[in-house]
């Protein structure tokens, strides 16, 4: 503090802010590192006392991050990008699938399908926050199918059997004869001779 007489007192805050009080409060609104001086002035002339990087101030930790791609088929790497903001020092991945990383910017191998949760911890003097998103595994598809029988007599009844293996959503079969059908299993009618090539 300051000692003798004086007559007038200046703080600078090293944020813009000042005052003119004896004991002082500052609120700083911004994160940084900032030098404080305070002026005495009086009858014994003027001193100024200045403290270098003296206040630190942090910004809350907010963290997030992108990843490419969030779906695919098995094996999946999907490469991750941190875009946390604020004062953190650490971060933290899990995968989901039992794996975990401490890189800024990591990569992983999905080898099972599912739906995996992936979360990111940023943590350091601006406090702790957590990202989470979510990437979708699947399984490759194999097209696949039977049919009985396969010959016969016009006005044949054929009875399609879909064995394709795989995560899908939807099938669409083509019966060689301008006919179509999304069922799992249809039974098709072929009412003229002919060679037909089924997809």
């Amino acid at each position: 503090g300051s000692t003798g007489s004086y007559s007038s007192l200046s703080w600078n805050f090293g944020d813009g802010g000042t005052s003119t009080l004896t004991n002082s409060t500052h609120n700083y609104t911004a994160g940084g590192v900032y030098t404080v001086s305070l002026t005495a002035s009086g009858p014994g002339g003027t001193d100024t006392e200045t403290k270098t990087n003296y206040i630190t101030v942090y910004t809350p930790v907010a963290a997030g991050f992108t990843a490419s791609p969030t779906s695919g088929v098995v094996p999946l790497t999907v490469n991750f990008t941190n875009t946390s903001t604020g004062s953190y020092t650490n971060l933290s991945w899990d995968f989901g699938d039992g794996g975990t990383s401490t890189a800024v910017n990591p990569s992983h191998v999905y080898t099972s399908n599912g739906t995996y949760t992936v979360v990111l911890t940023a943590s350091g003097p601006g406090g702790t926050s957590q990202a989470i998103s979510t990437i979708n595994v699947y399984v490759p598809t194999v097209a696949s199918f039977s049919t009985a029988p396969t010959s016969g007599i016009a006005h044949l009844s054929v009875t399609f059997t879909n064995t394709s293996t795989g995560d899908f959503s939807s099938l669409f079969w083509d019966f060689g004869d301008g006919s179509n059908s999304s069922e799992i299993n249809p039974v098709h009618n072929y009412s003229s001779s002919g060679v037909f090539t089924i997809s």
